[in-house]
C-alpha cells in the first residue's frame, strides 16, 4: 500500500508520503522505540518538505545533543512537541501528509498503545488546524486501539480472494486431480478464518505430503484435522518434528530468534554447520563433510526441513544504517523504502513464531517433560557455539601471530590463586586427601551452587531480594576474607608469576601498609553509611596488582570496622575511561562508566558519565564540563534540571555547590599522611592524594541516585585534576593490524598465494568471526540476567581456556591477564562467584591439580551431548 501511494504522489510537490516500520528483531534500539519513529518521521519530513525545519529554529545542535544524552523522556517530549508544532501550522506543514506505520505491535513493550494514541491525537489536532494529515497503522490484535471516527479494517475479512489465488498458484502444478483439488481448497479455505499465515503453513505441509507419496484421502483427512488457531498449529508442527532432529531444530530456533540483529545468509552457512550435535573442528572438515551446504538454495532447504517452514530466508530491508553518523532513521533504515539496502537474511516467518517459542513452545522439543528456559538457556547455547566457532583451525595462524606479540603470559589452565594455611577458607581444606574423602565433581557442585544461590529478579533491590540472599552474601564474604574486595579487574595473586609483564618487579606483599583489606558491607551496613554525613576515605587501592589505576572509597564511621563502599577502575586514563562500582549488593553493582567527549583531547574537554538503567529510570548520561586552566579548574554538570559545580578551594580540595548556593553540599579535603602511609603510597606509585569526603547532612541525600552521581563525579574530578602527577604505566593496546614475517596458511577464501609478509585482520577470516567475537558475551550477560545455569559455558571458557583465544582475537579489548579479568570486564560477576565457590569446594575436598579439579568432566559432557 505504501509503495502504491508513494508512486501515486511521486510527482506531487505538495504531498509528502512517509513511513516507518517497527522491527523488534532489529539490532538497533531505534528500530523498535518511540524515539526511533519520531526521529524517522521528522527526518523524512525535513528532506521532503524543508519548510518544516523551522520548527527547530529555537534549538541549537548542542541543545539537541544535550537532550539526547541526558534524559530520554525529555528528548522524546521534545521530538513530539516538534512534530506537533509542524502539523499545527499551515506554514510549516506540507499541504497534505500521508504516514504509514507498520507493525506497531513490535514497538517496545508498554509504548505501543501510547504511541498509537499519540498518532491519533496528532491527526485530530492537525485536522482542527486545517492541516491534511492521514495516518495508516498496521498491527496485530495487540495493542488494541479504538479511536472514535477512525476507520478500522480487519485483513482476515477481506483477503479471501488473495488466499484462493495463492492456493491455486501453489497447487496447480501438482498431480492432484482437479475435483480433488477443489475439495482440498474448500476445506483449507473454510478452516483458515482468513489467516494468510495459517494457509501458507498448511500448503507447505501438503506439498511435503505429496513429495512423500501420500494419497489425496490421507491429505484430506489430515487437513480436516488441523487446528484452526496459529498457536495450536505451531504445536502440531513442532510435535510432529523428527525426534532425531529436535535438538538441532531447537538450536536453530534459538539462533533465528535470539541473535542480536538479523544474520545474513552467508553467516547462516556457518551457523547451520555448528548447531549440529558435534560441530566441525575446522571449516575444511565441514567442507569435506556430507552436511556441507555448497549453495544458498541448498542452505534454504536445509533450514526449511528441521524448522518445518517456521524459519525462512527472505529479502529484508537493512536497518543497520540507523546507526550511521547522521544517527537518523532515513529511508531504508526504519522506513518502508524497499528500493535500497536489501540483503538476504534468516528469520522466523512471523512474530507469532517468536512469541510461541518464548512462551513455552520450546518445551515440545524436549523429551521427558523437561522444562526448557528458551530465553536463558538459548542465550547460553549461542554463547557456547560462539566459543566453539573461534576454536576452528582456520584461526590458529592469527592466534599464534598475536600470541607472539602478547606482552603478558596467558595461562593454559585456570588461574587458581595459591592459598596458604592461613588463607584457607575452612578447616576442611587442611585435611589431607584419603581414600575416604568423597569424590566430588566440582561441576556437579556448580549445579548445586547455582540451584541453591538466591538470585535477584529484575525489579529486586538488595533489601527486597529473595530469602537466603543474606546467607549467600555471608558465604561470599567468607570466600573473599583473604582477598581484596576491590580486585574486580585483576584478581591474580601478586605472589603468582603466571600473569605479569615481561620484566616484572612486583612488591613482595600486596598489602604494603600491613593493614588488612577492608571487607564489603552488607546491604544494611551500606545503607547506614551512604549517603550519610559520615566521613569517607578516598585512596589508591593497595590490595590490587594495578594499585596505581584503582581508587577505593572506605567508611570512617566511629565504632565500625573499615568497610569498602566504592571502587574506581581506570581502564584508560588518557581517554578518561573509568568504571565505578558500588558494594551495596553482591555481586558489586556498576554505578557508571566515564569517557571523554569526541575529538582531540584537551584540558577543557567535557567528561561524560553513563549511568546504566535502574528500576526507576532509564540510562542517563551526565555531561560534566571542565572550565579554567590546569590549576584553577572547576567542573559543572546538570542533573535533574539542577546545576552543580565542583569548585576548587585549595590545592586538591573541592566543594560541591548547587546553583547559586554558597553553602557546599560536599567537602573533599586532602589528609596529612603518616610516614608509613607515605612509604606505602610510594610503593604503589600513588598519585591521587589521600582525601576525606563528607556529605553535608540535608534532605538532598534522600535521593540515592543523586548520591551516586555525586560520588561518580567526585572521583572523576579528583583523577582529572591530579592527572598531571600520574606516572606512566605499561599499557598494551591490541594491534589492529599484524604483520608476520612467516605467515601461517591462509583460509581458502583468501586465495592460494600470498606474499612473504601478509597483513592479517579479522575481515580476512570466516564469515561468522566478527559476530562470535563481539556478541558472545552479549549472550552470556543475557543468560546471566535470566538466571540460566552457566556450567557448560564456564567449562569451555575457563577450563578449556577459550577465553585466552577470544582475548587474542578480539581487537578492542586489552589489559586482561586472568580469566577473572575477562569475566569481570564483561560484567559477569555472578559467574566469578560460582567459579570461586567451585575452587573452594575443590580445596575443601582435597583436589590438588586442575586435572583433578575437573576430573570426570569430559565424560559428563559427552554423555550430555553438549557441543564444545
Amino acid at each position: 500500500m505504501f509503495e502504491v501511494t508513494r508512486a501515486q504522489f511521486q510527482k506531487s510537490t505538495n504531498t509528502c508520503v512517509i513511513s516507518h516500520f517497527f522491527d523488534r528483531r532489529g539490532g538497533n534500539v531505534l528500530q523498535h522505540s518511540t524515539i526511533g519513529i519520531l526521529r524517522s518521521l521528522l527526518y523524512q519530513l525535513g528532506v521532503q518538505h524543508p519548510a518544516c525545519l523551522a520548527a527547530f529554529r529555537g534549538y541549537t545542535h548542542a541543545d539537541l545533543q544535550l537532550l539526547k544524552s541526558s534524559d530520554t523522556l525529555a528528548y522524546s517530549n521534545t521530538l513530539k512537541s516538534s512534530l506537533k508544532g509542524i502539523f499545527s501550522s499551515l506554514l510549516l506543514a506540507p499541504q497534505r501528509t500521508i504516514i504509514f506505520v507498520d507493525a506497531l505491535d513490535e514497538c517496545d513493550s508498554g509504548d505501543a498503545i501510547y504511541m498509537g494514541y499519540f498518532l491519533a491525537q496528532l491527526t485530530r489536532e492537525a485536522h482542527d488546524n486545517g492541516v491534511q494529515l492521514d495516518i495508516c497503522i498496521s498491527r496485530r490484535e495487540y495493542p488494541s486501539i479504538t479511536v472514535k471516527g477512525s476507520l478500522e479494517i480487519s485483513m482476515e475479512m477481506y483477503n479471501e480472494a488473495d488466499i484462493q489465488s495463492y492456493m491455486h498458484q501453489r497447487l496447480e502444478l501438482t498431480n492432484i486431480a482437479s475435483s480433488d483439488q477443489e475439495l482440498l481448497l474448500r476445506s483449507i479455505s473454510q478452516r483458515s478464518n482468513g489467516i494468510f499465515l495459517w494457509v501458507y503453513l498448511v500448503i507447505e505441509g501438503i506439498l511435503k505430503d505429496i513429495e512423500r507419496g501420500e494419497n489425496i484421502k490421507y491429505i484430506l483427512k489430515r487437513t480436516e484435522s488441523l487446528p484452526k488457531t496459529l498457536e495450536d498449529l505451531y504445536k502440531q508442527i513442532v510435535t510432529n518434528m523428527d525426534p532425531e532432529n529436535r535438538e538441532m531444530a531447537l538450536r536453530l530456533f534459538q539462533w533465528a530468534i535470539l541473535a542480536t540483529g538479523r544474520l545474513r545468509i552467508r553467516e547462516w552457512h556457518h551457523i547451520l554447520a555448528f548447531v549440529r550435535e558435534k560441530p566441525p573442528a575446522s571449516l575444511k572438515e565441514w567442507k569435506d563433510s556430507d552436511y556441507y551446504t555448497e549453495t544458498d538454495a541448498q542452505l534454504e532447504r536445509r533450514i526449511r526441513d528441521p524448522s518445518q517452514g517456521l524459519v525462512e530466508v527472505k529479502v529484508a530491508i537493512d536497518g543497520r544504517a540507523a546507526a550511521s553518523d547522521s544517527e537518523s532513521l532515513i529511508a531504508g533504515a526504519g522506513s518502508l523504502d524497499s528500493t535500497a539496502g536489501e540483503s538476504r537474511v534468516v528469520q522466523p516467518i512471523h512474530e507469532t513464531v517468536t512469541d510461541f517459542f518464548i512462551h513455552g513452545g520450546a518445551n515440545l522439543l524436549r523429551s521427558g517433560g523437561f522444562v526448557h528456559d528458551f530465553l536463558g538457556e538459548g542465550h547460553l547455547s549461542i554463547a557456547r557455539m560462539c566459543l566453539a566457532y573461534i576454536d576452528i583451525a582456520e584461526l590458529d595462524g592469527l592466534v599464534s601471530a598475536r600470541r607472539c606479540l602478547q606482552p603478558v603470559c596467558l595461562s593454559p589452565t585456570p588461574d587458581i590463586a595459591p592459598r596458604s594455611a592461613a588463607e584457607s577458607i575452612s578447616d576442611m581444606a587442611l585435611r589431607p586427601r584419603t581414600e575416604d574423602t568423597p569424590s566430588i565433581d566440582p561441576w556437579d557442585i556448580s549445579n548445586y551452587i547455582f540451584d541453591r544461590a538466591p538470585r535477584m529478579g529484575a525489579e529486586d533491590t538488595p533489601d527486597t531480594a529473595p530469602r537466603g540472599r543474606a546467607e549467600y552474601t555471608q558465604t561470599m564474604q567468607s570466600l573473599y576474607r583473604s582477598q581484596s574486595v576491590t580486585s574486580f579487574m585483576s584478581s591474580a595473586s601478586s605472589h603468582s608469576r603466571k600473569y605479569c609483564f615481561e620484566d616484572p618487579d612486583p612488591p613482595s606483599d600486596p598489602d604494603p601498609t600491613g593493614v588488612s583489606a577492608p571487607r564489603p558491607p552488607t546491604s544494611e551496613e551500606f545503607a547506614a553509611l551512604f549517603p550519610s554525613s559520615n566521613l569517607l576515605s578516598i585512596q589508591h587501592d593497595g590490595f590490587n596488582p594495578e594499585q596505581g589505576l584503582n581508587l577505593r572509597v572506605d567508611s570512617l564511621a566511629d565504632g565500625r570496622p573499615c568497610l569498602q563502599l566504592f571502587h574506581l577502575q581506570m581502564f584508560d586514563t588518557f581517554q578518561r575511561e573509568f568504571s565505578l562500582r558500588s558494594y551495596d549488593s553482591n555481586p558489586p553493582r556498576e554505578v557508571c562508566r566515564t569517557r571523554r567527549g569526541d575529538g582531540i583531547p584537551r584540558i577543557t574537554d567535557s567528561i561524560y558519565l553513563d549511568f546504566p538503567p535502574s528500576t526507576l529510570f532509564q540510562q542517563v548520561t551526565v555531561k560534566m564540563e571542565c572550565h579554567g586552566g590546569q590549576l584553577d579548574r572547576s567542573y559543572r554538570f546538570i542533573y535533574q534540571e539542577a546545576e552543580y559545580r565542583w569548585q576548587p578551594a585549595t590545592d586538591n580540595s573541592f566543594h560541591l555547590l548547587r546553583g547559586c548556593d554558597e553553602d557546599p553540599l560536599v567537602h573533599i579535603n586532602p589528609v596529612v599522611r603518616s610516614l608509613e602511609e607515605i612509604t606505602a603510597d610510594k610503593l604503589i606509585d600513588a598519585w591521587v592524594p589521600r582525601c576525606q569526603m563528607q556529605l553535608v547532612n540535608n534532605t538532598d541525600w534522600e535521593n540515592e541516585y543523586l548520591a551516586d552521581v555525586v560520588m561518580a563525579t567526585a572521583l572523576t574530578v579528583l583523577v582529572d585534576y591530579t592527572m598531571k602527577d600520574k606516572p606512566d604505566y605499561p599499557k598494551w593496546e591490541a594491534p589492529k593490524l599484524i604483520s608476520t614475517p612467516s605467515p601461517p596458511p591462509l583460509p581458502s577464501s583468501m586465495g592460494s598465494t600470498a606474499p612473504s609478509v601478509v597483513s592479517q585482520t579479522l575481515e580476512d577470516y570466516p564469515a561468522l568471526t566478527s559476530y562470535v567475537l563481539n556478541r558472545v558475551f552479549v549472550h552470556a550477560r543475557a543468560g546471566l540476567a535470566l538466571g540460566a545455569n552457566p556450567r557448560e559455558v564456564l567449562r569451555k571458557l575457563v577450563w578449556k581456556n577459550a577465553w585466552t583465544r577470544w582475548y587474542l582475537l578480539q581487537e578492542d579489548v586489552s589489559d586482561l591477564q586472568t580469566w577473572r579479568d575477562m569475566l569481570e570486564s564483561q560484567g559477569l560477576y555472578g559467574w566469578v562467584d560460582i567459579m570461586q565457590q567451585i575452587f573452594y569446594y575443590d580445596e575443601a575436598f582435597g583436589a590438588r591439580t586442575p586435572e583433578e579439579i575437573f576430573s570426570g568432566f569430559d565424560t559428563d559432557s559427552q554423555e550430555s551431548g553438549e557441543a564444545d
